[in-house]
């Protein structure tokens, strides 16, 4: 219950994780397993590293990174802020 007696549930801030695994960097942050058709993924493995983002209703809900962790500050930038990314996800439509 919050301060003005209604039912709501504090989302919080994504979990996020880093370290090394076996000589690997990885990085995981916010919601990585899907509950149902509603959520998209999209991976991609190339050169030794690995790439996994899910994505619902027009917004990044997590993503894996291993190998290649440079891209950790801004996805986990765009999850927490909720930014809208429809127009990565539109891509082959363009």
């Amino acid at each position: 219950m919050n301060a003005a007696g209604k039912q709501i549930e504090f989302a919080g801030i994504p979990r996020s994780n880093m370290l090394k695994v076996l000589g690997y960097d990885l990085f995981s942050v916010g919601q990585v397993l899907t509950e149902d058709a509603s959520y998209e993924v999209i991976d991609a493995e190339f050169d030794g590293k690995y790439f996994y983002f899910v994505f619902r209703d027009n917004y990044m809900v997590g993503s894996i990174l291993l190998g290649d962790t440079t891209l950790s500050a801004g996805v986990k930038k765009m999850i927490e802020q909720h930014m809208i990314v429809q127009r990565f996800l539109n891509r082959d439509q363009e």
